[in-house]
């Protein structure tokens, strides 16, 4: 072998994307010749000719690129291809003909393979693609990963890796500074003048405001999350003038919020004032779902550690009168015994002394409180750690909760503590709501007419953290505890994908050729004017066929609600939102329809069936 042919090392041949030592599978998908290639080959004369030439059609046509030095290619390749084209094997391939011979075989490559040269057209094509992508919030690793994807559809030759990130680079450093001048001009002057105070740091104190905003939550105790409720409250103060952003994908807001975390204060300070502006403003709102999402966390955490903490208490409270309240039962029992076998000229007196009156008073006692702790054991435990709830349940209580359907009485009891703890109600009345008390709680809940404060407010905070769980309550705020519906088609992608509306019904683009969406595992087979979603007569949810609908799935959104609310478990189990609002999975919609099927034929709920995204 040559000493010109040094193989290509590692990072060369991850560029590329050429394996070292290919497999068979390798070799048959991307280094195999067809009889129309052999043909092609045909053309050239010479064993080297034909073997540098299937080399370079094999390597345009797998990885979109011609390879810079054919030597440098994994003999097993080479000779895998000299087995197709009849040719012995070699040890090395010989060194390349001539510069235009080479040259016009790479014409004829393209030629033959329909692929066009990178040329000027090609690049401003792939820069609008790009800056397009920039827009949307696409990193330039994500952008470079799928830019040789795009070339390949176009059916363009890809440069030299080298060459494309430089390019992407580009179009992305240069998408950013654009989208950092549009922000920073859009921020209310206010919260301007806030985030450089962020960035200062106060004499004779080491670290920044902003730095201590970015303090992670510690232990899920009272304090931490009374803390965090604060740190969120100021959030909101700087936010409360709004922030000019409400127009930006929420995906580049998140992807900007997540960089400016990144830097500290004194990194932010030396960048240039419009980054500097839109990385902490776009972490400000991120940091104001973040916080939200820690604070429910916490609290949910905080409130299952409590009712622990409270069975273990009652646990080892059980052991401790058990043997008590049994030898108190006893002694009980033996002057029940003394009682009927008294003599009736006994005095009191002296009964009182042969039953040790003191030590049975004490049995009495606990027997008591043995058949206390079994019945209202747990609550007691309960409510002996009610004073540390109150650290910052009124501050918990204020956050902006919001209501889906069947969960209106726990946001009506929130409204109901909010006025106590700010002074406008005196106390609580048995009218107010109590369905989220629980059932062993209820019988001490009213006394001689009036509520227990402590046990409705324990309570409505285990209400509301169930709520949270199963989603009946959100935060619109939030990221991970907002609106089902909002998880799978926030309101921002739901007005973009512009729905029109066609005789009362809210309409949305599908594909007009069925082959492209129809698979043979689909539920409804496609057809004109196919009904989509099958139940009752007011859940209309149709394929329109004709020219008149403009190939639009349309659903009465009026109807569908009329449904959910009658038939909201058979809603919830099939997803049949997912006509006119969601697009889940096809597949994971007939497994959640399947395994809840016989559920609804149980309850008497008609099947719905819906179109696969």
């Amino acid at each position: 072998m040559s000493t010109a042919d040094r193989p290509l090392n590692a990072s060369q041949r991850r560029r590329i994307g050429i394996s070292a030592d290919p497999s068979e599978d390798e070799l048959a998908q991307d280094w195999s010749l067809s009889p129309a290639d052999l043909r092609e080959i045909s053309h050239c004369r010479g064993a080297d000719h034909k073997r540098r030439y299937a080399l370079q059609l094999c390597m345009l046509r797998a990885y979109g690129r011609f390879l810079d030095d054919h030597r440098q290619a994994p003999l097993r390749i080479v000779n895998h291809l000299s087995r197709q084209l009849g040719l012995p094997p070699v040890l090395f391939l010989g060194a390349a003909g001539r510069e235009p011979t080479e040259r016009e075989q790479a014409q004829r490559i393209r030629r033959y393979l329909g692929l066009a040269a990178f040329d000027h057209s090609a690049t401003g094509r792939l820069r609008d693609w790009l800056r397009q992508g920039a827009a949307e919030g696409r990193s330039a690793a994500e952008l470079l990963s799928h830019a040789a994807d795009k070339l390949r559809s176009w059916r363009i030759m890809l440069p030299s890796p080298g060459t494309l990130e430089r390019i992407v680079n580009s179009v992305v450093a240069q998408a950013n500074t654009e989208l950092f001048e549009m922000v920073a001009t859009s921020l209310p002057a206010r919260l301007r003048e806030s985030i450089d105070l962020l960035l200062e740091v106060p004499h004779g104190d080491a670290r920044s405001s902003l730095f201590r905003l970015k303090d992670y939550p510690r232990a899920p105790n009272a304090g931490v999350i009374k803390g965090d409720i604060n740190r969120l409250h100021l959030i909101e103060g700087l936010l409360a003038g709004g922030t000019g952003l409400d127009g930006l994908d929420p995906h580049v807001v998140q992807q900007l919020g997540e960089l400016g975390r990144r830097y500290d204060a004194g990194d932010l300070r030396r960048f240039a004032p419009a980054k500097r502006y839109t990385l902490v403003a776009c972490y400000l709102m991120e940091a104001r779902k973040l916080l939200l999402d820690h604070v429910i966390e916490m609290n949910d955490l905080f409130l299952t550690g409590m009712a622990r903490r409270a069975r273990n208490a009652v646990e080892r409270q059980r052991k401790r009168l058990r043997r008590q309240a049994r030898d108190g039962l006893r002694r009980m029992l033996g002057a029940v015994d003394a009682l009927i076998d008294a003599d009736g000229d006994q005095t009191i007196a002296a009964f009182r002394t042969a039953v040790d009156a003191p030590r049975l008073a004490q049995a009495a006692g606990d027997c008591r409180a043995y058949d206390r702790l079994e019945q209202r054991g747990e609550l007691d435990a309960m409510l002996a750690r009610y004073g540390t709830l109150r650290q910052y349940l009124p501050s918990f209580f204020g956050l902006p909760f919001q209501a889906a359907t069947g969960s209106e009485p726990l946001l009506q009891a929130i409204e109901v503590v909010r006025a106590l703890d700010a002074g406008a109600r005196p106390s609580l009345t048995p009218d107010d709501p109590c369905s989220f008390v629980p059932a062993d709680w209820r019988p001490y809940l009213v006394e001689d007419g009036r509520v227990d404060r402590r046990i409705w407010e324990v309570a409505l905070a285990r209400g509301v953290r169930d709520a949270l769980r199963a989603g009946g309550l959100f935060l619109t705020d939030s990221r991970e505890h907002v609106s089902f519906w909002n998880l799978i088609y926030d309101n921002r992608k739901w007005q973009g994908i512009g729905p029109r509306r066609i005789g009362g019904s809210v309409c949305l683009p599908i594909p007009t050729a069925f082959s492209a969406s129809w698979s043979p595992n689909s539920i409804v087979p496609p057809g004109p004017r196919r009904r989509v979603c099958r139940g009752t007569g007011s859940h209309a949810c149709r394929m329109a066929g004709s020219s008149s609908d403009g190939g639009m799935l349309c659903q009465s959104r009026t109807s569908c609600s009329g449904y959910e609310r009658r038939f909201a478990p058979a809603t919830r189990a099939c997803g049949s939102r997912t006509c006119c609002r969601t697009s889940m999975n096809g597949a994971a919609s007939r497994t959640r329809s399947s395994r809840l099927g016989a559920m609804r034929h149980a309850r008497g709920i008609p099947t719905v069936r819906c179109w696969p995204p």
